[in-house]
């Protein structure tokens, strides 16, 4: 229902010249691809229909005309007066006919063929931003929601084989079709894309919530049997138990599923094929695959999502289907310092020596759109810096992206034999490199570009303000390069000295000493310090100017220094790097106690890759082992004990299980302890967790969701990202994981959907925490938006430390093209 589609299908060509509309507002007739009927049990359904189409049909109808006359022509309204109206008309529309349908909805008369049935309650989700067509015949979005309605239903006799007719309560009439044991059921949540033969544990769930009737009740089901049966002649290859797990858990009253949550355990099946699940009276799953092509078609799509996100370059055929073009190729000399943290004025009574500090010498907050605009150096200096990857929405490329090129190169280096050139679709396959390096060269070649004569690097591109263009090939903003410091160069260091060594082992000696020679350069320049960054700065917040000073703390951060010097004692031989070290490894042994929550488990994976015996550093490789083991099977208690569904999060009733937000509650970053713990005991229960990780995050969840674009059947198809809304395609990109989950409720949710008397009641108790994919785009950030470090970068390390040795893509991930009628995708209308 999202982009050009939303021209087509809202502006009514699809569906004729709109016989549909009616003015009488008690009568809101629906295209049947906007519906979705779903029978969950016998006696309950499921009756889901999105207003977005309905609604827009009664904008054009409405206030097509007059709007249009009144923005268009020679006297049309400046853009803001013409924005205040598109906003008041649309506003109109949504209040006039939206209440409505939710009432019909939750309160009408519902039947069944003739009989009228029970309701048993009504939830509304928003969708995505509200979508109108403008002027230009253009969707636009609105500072509203796009929502879909979820009524409960349930019936007076168990439903019997055949066609059935739902009637709304406005009269319109829709048939669907029932088969008790051979219909499609959302019911089952499992891995979409399927199992490895490897994965020593494999599971898939059954479940629903009701909205506020709450669980489904499955306890009839509990022992019952449950079949594996191959889809290529409905032969059963296998046979189980349902068995009831944990129970869910609360905070405060409120649920964390919302289920009652019945488990379907086929862990000793391994036979590669394709197969449904099958349950007696509920039905079947959508097919999967039990093959090595699952992970790896994970690993492929996440690892899209880098592409796209790639700054400075034309993303077209025979790369992607997803076109775009060159962006950004200027870059100016700006002289702001490259680390964010030091944005922000020191905590109250808390002395320190670096950051920002006024006329006074107090420590003071400052914008660093601001502070970039109002110092760019007069007159402006190109600099022939370009590449890297977009942050996010945003087209940035910050310091935090050193967390990803991590990622790739660790997992290459754990794994090496996992890896092949011609493995991505990249502009760079055939190269003769594994293609997950060349990935991280993008990066790093974009840093190194940066590097001054004097060694010193910036790290930071940034520009005056957020983006004002969707299209990133036509964003007027300027970019600037920030300060070179020591701690940003010696950061630089410590990836450079890693991708080198990468280089070397993947047969590539020219470009490893290219490298060295640059991260041996680095550290020099930022282990000097007369090197320290100072600066003076006029800023003007309002109406007076402020000089300020910055000052580079005097200290080298311990952790980079740790990870520069390891790397480049591992790359040089050269002793003298980890002389300061060896001297003082109980200091650095303290890092490791903050591996849970303060690094990514990879930060220091090189005490892992080469071992003691290489790093001579005994103490600190022995605290190592033992920090990655400990976590590892923390979490892997807490993935099996804590939830229904398995994700290695806090339990319940931990301090820290409400800091979901910024994508920290993916499963990814807990399941590199997995891979580490894999790979240093050897023992495959560790691997499993990983897998099991990768299960939950492609739709083995209480959503039935996979949280990545194009991942599964069932998943995003729309989210915060401004590529997506001006490429002229009616999918957004492949391989795009949003944040989802913030534990709490996004207040623009409160203000557009669960306010009365849309719904009543009190949402806070009543919406299930794991279910509260609030997915407003620009309005509900927290929730819609990505990196590249925190949600991207992560995913392709572990699935890719997980590949089977030597994947290759089948063609149908090559030829991988955008869905034109969003519409019928499984992803449309999701259970709540």
């Amino acid at each position: 229902m999202f982009k050009h589609l939303l021209s087509l299908v809202w502006g009514g060509i699809l569906w004729g010249i709109m016989p549909w509309v009616c003015a009488d507002t008690e009568c809101p007739p629906l295209d049947p691809d906007h519906v979705r009927i779903r029978a969950l049990t016998p006696e309950i359904l499921a009756v889901s229909l999105a207003d977005g189409p309905y609604l827009n049909a009664h904008y054009t109808a409405e206030f097509a005309t007059p709007f249009n006359a009144q923005v268009t022509g020679p006297h049309a309204l400046r853009n803001w007066k013409r924005d205040q109206l598109f906003r008041q008309y649309t506003d109109s529309i949504i209040q006039k006919y939206r209440n409505t349908i939710a009432t019909q909805c939750a309160t009408g008369a519902w039947h069944l063929n003739t009989e009228k049935i029970e309701t048993l309650s009504y939830f509304p989700v928003a969708l995505s931003q509200a979508r109108f067509t403008n002027e230009n015949g253009e969707e636009e979005r609105c500072a509203q929601a796009n929502i879909a309605h979820h009524t409960f239903l349930k019936v007076s006799h168990p439903l019997t084989n055949g066609t059935h007719t739902i009637v709304f309560p406005w009269g319109q009439k829709i048939s669907f079709s029932y088969n008790e044991n051979t219909r499609c059921s959302p019911l089952f949540k499992f891995d979409q894309l399927g199992f490895s033969p490897r994965a020593g544990e494999k599971y898939a769930y059954i479940g629903a919530w009701l909205g506020p009737a709450g669980a489904l009740d499955l306890s009839a089901w509990i022992k019952q049997k449950f079949y594996v049966v191959k889809t290529s002649d409905s032969a059963i290859v296998f046979e189980g138990m349902l068995q009831e797990r944990v129970a869910d858990p609360t905070y405060k009253k409120t649920p964390y599923t919302g289920e009652q949550t019945l488990e379907l355990d086929f862990s000793k099946f391994n036979t590669p094929g394709r197969y449904v699940l099958r349950v007696d009276k509920l039905g079947e799953s959508s097919p999967f695959e039990i093959s090595e092509g699952t992970i790896g078609e994970a690993f492929y799509i996440h690892a899209r999502g880098l592409y796209h996100k790639r700054c400075g370059i034309a993303k077209a055929e025979p790369f992607t289907a997803w076109h775009s073009d060159t962006c950004h190729t200027v870059t100016w000399q700006g002289t702001f310092p490259p680390n964010d943290r030091h944005y922000s004025a020191a905590p109250q009574k808390i002395a320190r020596d670096f950051g920002f500090f006024n006329e006074n010498g107090e420590s003071v907050n400052v914008s660093q759109f601001r502070l970039i605009q109002q110092n760019a150096p007069r007159p402006p200096c190109e600099v022939a810096v370009r590449g890297g990857w977009h942050d996010a929405a945003d087209y940035d490329r910050r310091p935090y992206h050193f967390a990803v090129v991590n990622q790739l190169l660790t997992a290459y280096l754990l794994f090496p034999e996992n890896f092949t050139d011609s493995q991505l679709n990249i502009p760079e396959s055939g190269n003769g490199l594994p293609d997950i390096l060349d990935e991280a060269l993008y990066a790093m070649e974009f840093w190194r570009s940066a590097q001054k004569a004097s060694g010193g690097v910036g790290t930071w591109v940034e520009s005056t303000r957020h983006p004002t263009c969707d299209d990133p090939a036509k964003d007027p903003n300027p970019f600037y390069l920030s300060l070179e410091t020591c701690e940003s160069t010696l950061e630089y260091a410590a990836y450079a000295a890693l991708t080198a060594t990468a280089l070397k082992k993947a047969g590539d000696p020219s470009r490893a000493e290219i490298f060295t020679r640059s991260a041996e350069r680095a550290f020099a320049y930022a282990t000097n310090p007369r090197n320290r960054a100072t600066h003076t700065y006029e800023y003007c917040p309002g109406k007076d100017t402020h000089h300020l000073e910055y000052r580079e703390s005097a200290t080298l951060p311990d952790d980079l220094f740790l990870k520069a010097s390891v790397n480049l004692f591992v790359l040089t031989g050269n002793v003298d790097y980890i002389e300061p070290i060896s001297a003082n490894q109980k200091k650095y042994e303290k890092l490791f106690e903050t591996l849970s929550w303060k690094y990514h488990p990879w930060m220091f994976a090189e005490f892992s890759i080469f071992k003691m015996e290489e790093i001579k550093l005994p103490k600190l490789c022995s605290a190592y082992d033992k920090a990655i083991m400990k976590n590892a099977d923390f979490w892997r208690n807490a993935q099996n004990q804590n939830y229904p569904y398995r994700i290695p999060w806090y339990a319940a009733n931990h301090p820290y299980t409400s800091h979901m937000s910024w994508g920290n509650v993916h499963p990814f970053k807990r399941a590199a302890f997995f891979i580490l713990a894999w790979k240093l005991s050897g023992r495959a229960e560790y691997r499993d967790a990983a897998f099991l990780a990768c299960n939950w995050a492609n739709g083995g969840n209480p959503l039935g969701l996979s949280m990545t674009s194009r991942i599964g059947h069932t998943y995003p198809l729309a989210f915060l990202d401004h590529p997506s809304y001006a490429d002229g395609i009616a999918e957004f990109v492949p391989g795009i994981t949003p944040y989802m989950f913030t534990f709490g409720i996004e207040p623009n949710d409160r203000k557009w959907v669960h306010k009365a008397p849309l719904f009543t009641g009190d949402i806070q108790t009543i919406w299930p925490i794991w279910r509260r994919f609030v997915n407003l785009e620009a309005y509900s950030v927290a929730n819609s938006e990505y990196t590249v470090t925190e949600t991207i970068g992560p995913a392709v390390g572990v699935c890719g430390a997980l590949l089977a040795p030597g994947w290759t893509p089948p063609s149908k991930l090559l030829n991988m093209r955008p869905l034109l009628h969003l519409e019928k995708s499984e992803g449309y209308l999701p259970l709540p």
